[in-house]
């Protein structure tokens, strides 16, 4: 047994270094943590060219309309990006603490009344270059929750943005990248 521990040892490491090249190579690596729950660099890529892609259709569309669309440089957009995922994270957080177990049932409902729509698969895929499913998941539950929250916090007498800037402030929020930072409020640029 002494005689192969080497290359059992060997092994176990060329394994471990093919399996985090593969694990990092996919994008499942984190880039920010907001109170404990991570955002993986596949979902920022996800939202960033769903957003890039609604934002160049945007573009395209009032063109012909002749109306004007500011200019977005790929670091708004980008930046942009952030500022959302960090923001559904918090209100995903403050919905299961308002709303408790009901708040699955609730965003599902929410969601099913938008997805059953005819045409939404080819409208969702038009407009954002996504298929139905990674949709649901990247923009309309996060939406479904905020709207849950916000319907909470209505009945209280508060409002979302109130809560939002009160949760950004107590929040522990970090961003693991070279291009941005967390400012105590916002995403800011390096």
């Amino acid at each position: 047994m002494t005689k192969y521990k080497f290359y059992i040892i060997f092994f176990v490491i060329i394994g471990f270094g093919i399996s985090m090249f593969s694990f990092i190579s996919s994008g499942y690596y984190p880039i920010a943590l907001v109170d404990g729950n991570l955002i993986t660099a596949r979902t920022f890529l996800n939202d960033y060219i769903a957003a890039s892609s609604y934002y160049d259709n945007l573009v395209k569309a009032n063109k012909s309309a002749s109306s004007s669309v500011p200019a977005l440089s790929h670091e708004d957009i980008q930046k942009s990006v952030m500022a959302g995922l960090i923001e559904n994270a918090l209100i995903k957080n403050g919905a299961r603490k308002e709303i408790g177990n009901d708040l699955s049932r609730l965003v599902d409902e929410k969601v099913n009344e938008v997805t059953n729509a005819p045409g939404m698969e080819k409208t969702v895929l038009a407009l954002y270059g996504l298929n139905l499913g990674d949709f649901k998941k990247e923009i309309l539950i996060p939406q479904a929750e905020r709207d849950v929250l916000t319907g909470s916090l209505f009945l209280r007498g508060e409002k979302i943005e109130d809560w939002l800037a009160a949760a950004k402030k107590s929040g522990s929020i970090m961003i693991f990248s070279g291009k941005f930072y967390w400012n105590g409020q916002d995403v800011a640029s390096r």
